[in-house]
This record gives structure tokens, C-alpha cells and sequence, in this order.
């Protein structure tokens, strides 16, 4: 009888700790990363690149978690010019520090 009081409590502990450990409801929004939403913003290139082309990009986020892209190093001025449009004060919804100069490194890669 001792046993089988042991082996019911473990049951409901188990059914219990698995009903609390669903997925977030559909109401929450899922964190994302920075990298993650500027990469939505890089893609679709509307330029011919023939090579793999890679930029370091330094920006902040300002107080209405917009992106100030502060510098591009690159040494190809197409890509310099798309970064900078693609991603000055464009809304993101990472959590990150307003204020903070943060570092990217950015590649655009030939899909064959």
C-alpha cells in the first residue's frame, strides 16, 4: 500500500510539473535577438553582388528602439549605402540597453 501511495504521488508530480511547462501563449511575443530582426531588414539585396560581401556595422538603439546606424566598414560603397537604408531608424523589438554602441558583423552571401 506504501508503494503504490509513492508511485501515485510521483505520477501527479510528474503530470503536474509537464501541464506547467507548455509553450508560451500565442498573446506573448517570443524575444528575438537583434541580429535576428536586422537580418529581416538585410534581406532580399536589391543589388548585384558577385562575390560574398561582408561589412562591420556599428549603431545604437536610441529611446524609441530605433536603430542609428553610426558606421559601416565596408569597402563597397553599394553595400555601405544599402545598410544604411535598410536599417537607420528602423523599429526593433529586441530588449537591448538604449544608448549602447553595439557591433555587428554583417554578410551578404550568393545563394546558387
Amino acid at each position: 500500500m506504501r508503494k503504490l501511495s509513492v508511485v501515485v504521488a510521483a505520477v501527479a508530480f510528474l503530470v503536474a510539473s509537464t501541464s506547467f511547462a507548455g509553450t508560451t501563449p500565442a498573446s506573448e511575443k517570443v524575444p528575438t535577438s537583434i541580429s535576428a530582426e536586422m537580418g529581416k531588414y538585410l534581406a532580399n539585396p536589391d543589388f548585384d553582388f558577385s562575390q560574398n560581401e561582408v561589412a562591420k556595422v556599428s549603431f545604437m538603439i536610441n529611446k524609441d528602439s530605433e536603430i542609428v546606424v553610426l558606421s559601416v566598414d565596408s569597402d563597397n560603397e553599394q553595400l555601405i549605402s544599402f545598410i544604411k537604408a535598410r536599417l537607420n531608424y528602423k523599429k526593433i523589438n529586441a530588449k537591448v540597453l538604449k544608448g549602447t554602441e553595439y557591433t555587428l558583423p554583417v554578410r551578404l552571401m550568393q545563394l546558387t
